[in-house]
């Protein structure tokens, strides 16, 4: 089953099945395999790569053992990118080159490498960044501005632009920031000489049309075109605005197996993915590093450290199955993390025989604690993929827990099951979301679920990029603490 489809570049395209990737061709024939965690749209004829092998490695923190595959069309590996030896690199070839970087005594050194991972450019501290690879040129930034080198690693124009790149093989689109905020765009051939006698608002490359005119933003409300020499072209109509479309980047199914999601949750009456009742609060908070939720870890405490965990009593993280990303989330019977004190006896003063005293806590450092799983949650957002399909996620879900014990209340926005293990369970269905939440929670007598009967899915949406963000931001889109509140002893 194909979940999604990126634009076709060189004649390939990446295709995503579950949280793998491969590549068709323009006929739709599969060339590569989905065996790839990661992989660059196709460049030179070229894939960069990183196998599946790397999945645990991939989620630490630390990615220097990893190593991506250059793969030519048909899958064939021609040399690997060590990232022991480069901390990071280009997204793809340009003309046989791909810009490599290392980091020396904390600074960051660009360089690059041929089709054949040879080193063309060795990394140095002159090179924070190198742009595009056009025939013999290269851009870079030095940390200050852009400029051009040839593959000699000789400057061939100063590094001195807020943005400099080809509009064509040898003249450049050069932008310098003004006083008050304002830029200004010029053309310029690699001598950099100015090309025309006019500067720009904005500048776009020749080969953006027919490789011998380029559109031109002549003030804020007008556009022209100008030739190779810098010449408007006569007689053009008045345009007030120009636009450049490339088309979707991703083309997505929207179908979705539920039973095939629900199963790959491994959701049991012992727990959820990895997780079960059994699990310590160490192994939890392992397993939450590894996860994009987790935003903590600095130089001073890992993600792991306890130091981050004595304020929370539960933890929350999201990863994506099928294109499909719920939330799931663990509560503890207290907190994960304690600080840890030794009792001091102060003498205040004596008397004789007679002393009096107190005693001070003195801190010896913040452990994990013992406390068990309380309950886990699994929660469905009606954005994406699930757009209008809550529904049939709240069916799956009720017949799984149907299955692991014996319904004591049930509707049709929600199912009271207690479980196999003696542990209770609530399936229910919101506006706009699914939740499933398991474990001690309240008795069954004590669980109404009078709110979510007749209820029906919102059709308006969640915004994919406001899902994401609020994602990254840690904002839930819905409030469920409420019912975690009525639901939890």
């Amino acid at each position: 089953m194909v979940d999604a489809v990126e634009r076709f570049s060189e004649g390939y395209a990446i295709y995503r099945c579950d949280n793998l990737v491969g590549v068709i061709d323009d006929k739709g024939n599969k060339v590569i395999n989905p065996d790839y965690l990661k992989m660059y749209t196709c460049s030179d004829g070229k894939f960069i790569a990183l196998h599946k092998k790397y999945e645990k490695e991939a989620k630490k923190d630390s990615t220097t053992n990893l190593k991506f595959d250059v793969l030519n069309t048909s899958g064939k590996v021609l040399f690997s990118i060590s990232m022991n030896k480069y901390k990071d690199f280009g997204t793809g070839f340009q003309n046989g080159y791909l810009d490599v970087y290392l980091e020396a005594k904390n600074e960051k050194c660009g360089g690059i490498i041929n089709d054949k991972g040879e080193v063309v450019i060795k990394p140095t501290t002159k090179i924070k960044k190198v742009g595009q690879i056009r025939n013999e040129y290269f851009t870079y930034n030095n940390g200050d501005g852009w400029g051009v080198m040839n593959l000699k690693g000789e400057t061939v124009i100063r590094a001195k632009y807020d943005i400099l790149y080809f509009a064509s093989d040898d003249i450049m689109v050069a932008m310098t920031k003004k006083d008050g905020g304002s830029q200004e765009y010029k053309y310029i051939n690699m001598k950099d000489e100015t090309i025309g006698s006019d500067t720009y608002d904005d500048a776009y490359p020749f080969y953006m049309l027919d490789g011998s005119h380029a559109v031109v933003k002549v003030s804020s409300s007008l556009f022209s075109i100008i030739d190779m020499n810098g010449k408007q072209v006569e007689k053009l109509p008045d345009m007030v605005h120009v636009g450049f479309s490339e088309g979707d980047m991703v083309v997505e199914s929207d179908f979705i197996d539920m039973k095939k999601l629900i199963t790959a949750m491994n959701i049991s009456e012992n727990g959820v993915d990895s997780l079960t009742f059994k699990s310590t609060p160490l192994q939890v908070v392992k397993y939450y590093a590894t996860t994009d939720a987790c935003w903590r870890g600095d130089k001073e405490h890992s993600s792991t450290d306890p130091y981050w965990y004595t304020l929370d009593d539960d933890l929350t993280y999201w990863k994506t199955i099928m294109g499909v990303m719920p939330d799931i989330v663990v509560n503890f019977n207290g907190d994960i993390a304690k600080r840890n004190y030794r009792n001091k006896r102060v003498i205040d003063y004596t008397y004789g025989d007679w002393y009096w005293y107190h005693d001070e806590k003195i801190p010896t450092g913040i452990s994990f604690t013992n406390a068990g799983i309380r309950s886990f949650k699994v929660k469905f957002s009606n954005s994406g993929k699930l757009r209008l399909k809550l529904r049939e996620v709240f069916n799956e879900l009720v017949s799984r827990f149907k299955n692991m014990g014996k319904v004591e209340k049930e509707n049709n926005g929600a199912a009271v099951v207690t479980l196999k293990n003696g542990k209770r369970a609530l399936v229910a269905m919101e506006k706009d979301n699914v939740f499933a939440l398991w474990g001690d929670i309240k008795q069954v007598k004590d669980i109404n679920i009078d709110e979510y009967k007749d209820v029906k899915e919102e059709s308006k949406r969640i915004k994919d990029y406001d899902f994401f963000e609020n994602k990254l931001s840690g904002i839930e889109e819905v409030d469920t603490a409420a019912v975690d509140t009525a639901v939890v002893e």
